[in-house]
């Protein structure tokens, strides 16, 4: 088992030239960092068997790189494995894979996020790639309601933090991610919050409303978002790390912007119903659509 294991890690011989749907997988892994391949079909509408495959020849290509983590790294305490992210292999786009993308002209250079640290020892795996299950999702979703315009911005990571413009602490909001999505007519702006429920204490989101505050209450976020109003999406593993954060969020944060922040279970992406009454807003007894009927 163990050999059969090391093999996995090895790059063996092509089984057949590099080819347009191979380059097409590389380029989604390229686009999130690193990506599952259960997280690459999502976002081509493959099969996992075909995204497998794909993933592999441009790997023995030597346009990826493969790690392993531990399935210990993708589960807490009381916690479930990632809906998209479950697969125990992460891919990740090589000094080969990026040149060769560059030298095509196949991304802009703003459009290859940066790769981050994937190691057995990597103690936030887990909590990226819960957050790019949330890009996924947004994929899926823009193919279950084709009328929609889709996904129009994904940024995530550093590239995402803002500047308040402050003298005092805190000078930074960070979410993790943001996006536009364009319904129909409306267009649906937010920043995104990943959390996995390795914190008990209600001190890091307290931080996180001292950064949200002055980030919603002024223009920066038509500055940021190029919409006037924006929300705040919480993913979370469980109703009740949801529930329990919203209370959270309740006691801290002003009136005015509770209902600016949205809760949900980690589930909730395995469908893609954008009027399901599956989110929780601060304040309010009874779960909510995350978009009303009337605008999908």
């Amino acid at each position: 088992m163990a050999a059969s294991r090391r093999r996995r890690f090895e790059r063996g011989e092509p089984e057949h030239p590099i080819g347009p749907l191979d380059t097409k997988a590389v380029l989604e892994v390229a686009k999130l960092g690193m990506a599952t391949v259960p997280q690459v079909a999502g976002l081509l509408g493959w099969t996992e068997r075909a995204a497998s495959n794909h993933l592999r020849n441009a790997y023995d290509h030597g346009y990826l790189e493969r790690s392993g983590i531990t399935r210990p790294q993708l589960v807490v305490s009381g916690g479930s494995e990632l809906l998209f992210g479950s697969a125990p292999i992460v891919y990740s786009l090589t000094r080969e894979g990026l040149r060769s993308i560059t030298d095509a002209q196949l991304l802009a250079a703003s459009e290859i996020a940066d790769v981050p640290q994937v190691t057995p020892k990597s103690l936030f795996v887990a909590h990226d790639l819960l957050i790019r299950d949330v890009r996924v999702w947004l994929t899926i979703l823009q193919r279950a309601y084709p009328s929609h315009r889709g996904l129009c911005e994904w940024v995530h990571g550093s590239r995402c933090a803002v500047e308040l413009g402050r003298s005092e602490y805190p000078r930074q909001c960070r979410p993790d991610a943001r996006f536009t999505y364009g319904l129909r007519e409306k267009t649906l702006a937010a920043f995104v919050e990943a959390d996995r429920g390795t914190e008990t204490s209600p001190v890091r989101w307290e931080e996180k409303v001292a950064q949200y505050v002055p980030l919603l209450s002024t223009g920066l976020v038509a500055q940021v978002t190029g919409q006037e109003l924006a929300r705040v999406l919480v993913f979370c593993l469980d109703a009740a790390r949801r529930d329990w954060i919203a209370t959270t969020l309740n006691r801290s944060l002003p009136k005015d912007l509770r209902d600016r922040f949205w809760l949900c279970e980690r589930s909730v992406m395995a469908a893609a119903d954008l009027a399901a009454p599956v989110w929780r807003v601060p304040g309010v007894s009874d779960l909510l659509p995350l978009v009303p009927p009337q605008f999908l």
